[in-house]
């Protein structure tokens, strides 16, 4: 699996309540910050926290991966960020066995049609 995300939080930050130690738990590691130090990922950032990232498996071979600079790749607030996968490999490691699932689940809340709807939660992590 890969997963790109912006958290608005510091993604080299292990504590329990982060989302980087969920999607850890969910056996996802961030991909980038593996090879790299931290680096500012919003051009307001001026103490190099990297708020997005991207998230890959175990089953997932990265063989590099990094951050364009602010405006390089694309006109936005925030860096670009890259990955380069071998996904002969990933394909084959996918295809031979699944070791685990992870979802998000949210209790839910009627919405005003009387129809529920999922309540974000970031403790509503759920892997086996």
């Amino acid at each position: 699996m890969v997963l790109g995300v912006d958290a608005n939080e510091d993604l080299s930050i292990h504590s329990p309540e982060s989302i980087r130690q969920r999607f850890w738990e969910c056996g996802l590691d961030e991909a980038i910050l593996r090879r790299h130090p931290p680096t500012a990922t919003h051009q307001r950032n001026q103490r190099n926290i990297s708020i997005d990232g991207i998230f890959t498996t175990s089953g997932i071979p990265v063989l590099a991966g990094g951050y364009y600079a602010f405006h390089e790749f694309v006109e936005a607030d925030h860096r670009a960020l890259w990955i380069d996968i071998d996904t002969a490999l990933a394909h084959a490691v996918a295809t031979s066995k699944i070791t685990s699932t992870c979802s998000v689940v949210a209790p839910l809340r009627p919405l005003p049609n009387g129809i529920a709807a999922p309540q974000p939660s970031r403790r509503g992590w759920i892997c086996i």
